[in-house]
């Protein structure tokens, strides 16, 4: 039986998925003359070909796309493996988990306190970014998972939808008659609060103007969705935001929700992690805190949960 080492198979994968020589040395934490030698090495064992070049990067060969259905069939049992082994022992060391600040304004110590309680061992690194920072972080494998909002597609982590936050523009109440939607006109004599670009809910709010038909106000801008949900709570000016937030001021009548002609974008919510590797404990542990994020009830609708990434 020829012989060929876990080294060599995970450098050959992350190879296929990320196309080229060196994206695949900086996600394996090793220089590209390392990749390059245990290529070498698995064609050899191999007796094939495995790549040629493509473009700026490189590909499988026809063998080589059967040589990657099998690798990747052998490191998903033997992490299924690892995960058996390890999985009446307890979860224990530092999990660091990054979250978007809509998910830390409702129901993020939920989660904590469920990681607490299952896993007494488990103690939790906490990071509060924006999507775009928490997705960089865990490239750089500086987080281990995040909730975080629609992420770039790319092969350097997986994504699971967890659900989707309704959006809605909010605002002091009084500023409209009852049965009346809100029109551009009335938000160009309001103060527009909104997180910088390129964020969704920027991008929410342009694309409402645009389907209006009417020209972008002047916006003032943040990065803080939680000092924006603070200025519309007080009455200082009205913006798109995910309803949850200001969930207990919308029902007290402090903050009024605002009917529109045109529908607003739901805000995605993903759970997000490493692609190497991904054991079952740690598939168990993001399992677990979707479903209490699923459970808080601050989402709408139904929710999709499946893999749209590696």
């Amino acid at each position: 039986m020829k012989k060929y080492s876990l080294a060599q198979m995970e450098a050959f994968v992350a190879i296929c998925r990320l196309g080229t020589y060196r994206a695949a040395a900086e996600l394996l934490h090793v220089t590209q003359p390392t990749i390059s030698l245990r290529i070498a090495e698995l064609e050899d064992a191999l007796g094939v070909k495995l790549f040629e070049k493509s473009g700026r990067g490189v590909a499988p060969t026809g063998q080589g796309l059967t040589v990657r259905r099998y690798l990747e069939q052998s490191i998903g049992l033997l992490d299924q493996m690892d995960g058996m082994i390890q999985a009446e022992q307890p979860f224990h060391g530092l999990l660091r988990l990054g979250a978007i600040d809509a998910l830390a304004m409702t129901c993020l110590p939920e989660v904590v306190a469920m990681l607490e309680s299952s896993y007494p061992d488990l103690r939790v690194d906490l990071t509060i970014a924006n999507s775009s920072a928490l997705e960089a972080m865990l490239h750089d494998r500086e987080l281990d998972i995040a909730f975080l909002g629609e992420p770039a597609r790319s092969d350097t982590c997986w994504f699971e939808l967890v659900g989707l936050f309704e959006t809605a523009w909010l605002g002091p109440a009084g500023v409209l008659a009852p049965g009346r939607t809100l029109d551009p006109d009335t938000l160009y004599r309001s103060r527009v609060l909104t997180l910088r670009s390129p964020s969704r809910l920027h991008q929410i709010i342009r694309d409402w103007f645009h389907v209006e038909k009417a020209p972008l106000p002047t916006l003032s801008l943040c990065n803080d969705i939680s000092v924006i949900a603070r200025f519309v709570a007080q009455g200082q000016g009205m913006s798109v935001l995910p309803t949850c937030i200001l969930q207990r001021e919308i029902a007290d009548g402090t903050v009024a929700r605002y009917p529109t002609q045109y529908p607003l974008a739901d805000l995605p919510l993903y759970i997000a992690g490493q692609p190497i590797p991904r054991t079952v404990r740690v598939g168990e542990v993001m399992r677990r805190m979707s479903e209490t994020v699923v459970r808080s009830d601050y989402f709408r609708g139904e929710f999709k949960a499946g893999p749209l990434g590696r």
